[in-house]
């Protein structure tokens, strides 16, 4: 669903002014502050949004570069994830059983903990310029696949209304990408470089007090994104209060029909094996912070992955996996792996 090109994003650290519209995005990176104002039109994208729309018009519309249809429970012709997300009742899809969206629990305000990157850059068959390999966490806000925010590390290029973001052998590179439905707005910012084999605390969290939302588009609530837990990236105001929590990887490519080459999504391993601290995956309620765990107050976890493909379901897509450690506190994502391993 989304335009894909060689042009790469920089950001202003002058801390340029904003434009005038309605949702606002506060980046603040070392001593550097840019408020900017998502833009009035938007481009629904990857995970989520796909989903949602491959069912409303695949059957009238070519809705992505050069797709080979799957089908519905295929949930995407040109993209591939391995997801955990919380869920009104536990599940396992893949591929024929159901997408990652199929029973989304809402009721959470916030997710935490760490994510470490992979050991290396993953082999991009396109080049990046038309193919991407990422791992994330998400607060996926609506039920529909239009309303999310999500910071994670990033191969290749994500694009869409007007905005570029890349990741370019040999550096992957911190991303934010965040999607407004009710205001049909889209952005994706880079943030900057990381290191491979490294651990990073990302946090995304609601705050419903204005007053703790950044001057000057006070009038909150709103939320915010982290990186190593308190550094402030991004401010997003005018979402919804709540949402779905998620950690998953995802790959793009447009896929030959004889299934290569693929797209390599390396081992990201997200959370740790210490549920009480913020390294480990936590999501947050009514009450706070809580490890994410297999006995949550409200709702439950479910997973997606492609580790049957290919089959009559994702007859060109390779196999993609998730691995559950310590009761959904850590897990990882990996597949298409190349020689040296994921």
């Amino acid at each position: 669903m989304l335009r894909y090109g060689n042009r790469r994003a920089s950001l202003d650290h002058r801390c340029p002014s904003a434009p005038p519209t309605a949702a606002v995005s506060l980046k603040s990176i070392g001593d550097c502050a840019v408020a900017r104002r998502l833009g009035s039109k938007g481009r629904p994208r990857r995970l989520f949004a796909t989903i949602l729309s491959a069912l409303l018009i695949a059957a009238a519309f070519t809705i992505e570069p050069s797709p080979v249809s799957a089908g519905w429970t295929a949930c995407s012709s040109n993209h591939d994830w391995s997801v955990q997300i919380t869920t009104n009742s536990s599940h396992f899809y893949h591929p024929g059983t159901g997408c990652p969206t199929t029973d989304n629990y809402l009721g959470w305000v916030g997710i935490d903990g760490a994510m470490q990157t992979p050991t290396h850059f993953p082999n991009l068959p396109e080049g990046g310029n038309a193919d991407f390999s990422l791992g994330t966490v998400d607060m996926q806000l609506d039920s529909s696949g239009s309303s999310w925010i999500q910071e994670g590390w990033l191969a290749g290029c994500i694009s869409g209304n007007g905005y570029t973001t890349c990741g370019t052998y040999p550096n992957i590179h911190l991303y934010e990408e965040a999607q407004n439905g009710s205001l049909a707005s889209y952005q994706n910012f880079d943030i900057g470089g990381l290191s491979l084999s490294s651990s990073y605390v990302l946090r995304i969290e609601y705050y419903p007090n204005p007053a703790d939302c950044q001057m000057p588009y006070t009038g909150g609530p709103c939320w915010k994104s982290f990186y190593n837990y308190n550094i402030l990236e991004e401010q997003w105001n005018s979402f919804p209060s709540s949402g779905a929590a998620a950690v998953f990887s995802e790959v793009f490519s447009t896929y030959n029909p004889s299934g290569n080459p693929v797209v390599e999504m390396p081992t990201t391993i997200y959370g740790s094996p210490d549920p009480t601290s913020n390294n480990g995956l936590r999501i947050k309620g009514a009450s706070g912070y809580v490890p994410w765990n297999s006995s949550l107050s409200s709702g439950s976890t479910s997973e997606y992955d492609e580790r049957n493909c290919p089959n009559a379901n994702c007859p060109y897509s390779p196999a993609y996996y998730i691995s559950n450690f310590y009761n959904y506190y850590k897990v990882e994502g990996y597949g298409a792996c190349g020689s040296g391993g994921c």
